[in-house]
């Protein structure tokens, strides 16, 4: 697989990770609060950014292994766009969820 390939996997992996976290954590606010637990939405969370977390991986990795600037550049766009999409999530996504409750 060639590092523009690895970059791009990347890059979609780290979009579908935060539109991911998001859609689950809002699909299960009801069933958490009928179960009065955050449990699921905190899985949730952190499924999205272990998997924002190994975009990040997958650009470092495409960055080491390209070969020209073009390549380059878009690993490089992958790690950056990865990194915003898990602050997203840590930031963005889990220290509301977790410090509000399920109805609020």
């Amino acid at each position: 697989m060639s590092s523009r390939t690895t970059a791009f996997c990347a890059l979609t992996l780290a979009i579908v990770a935060a539109l991911g976290s998001l859609s689950l954590s809002y699909g299960l606010v009801y069933p958490a609060g009928a179960q009065q637990t955050k449990a699921p939405i905190a899985l949730s969370i952190l499924a999205g950014a272990l998997t924002a977390a190994v975009a990040g991986w997958l650009s470092a990795r495409a960055h080491r292994s390209a070969a020209l600037d073009s390549e380059r550049f878009v690993a490089v766009l992958a790690g950056v766009i990865s990194a915003f999409f898990l602050f997203v999530v840590v930031f963005g996504f889990a220290i509301p969820a977790l410090i509000l409750g399920p109805h609020d």
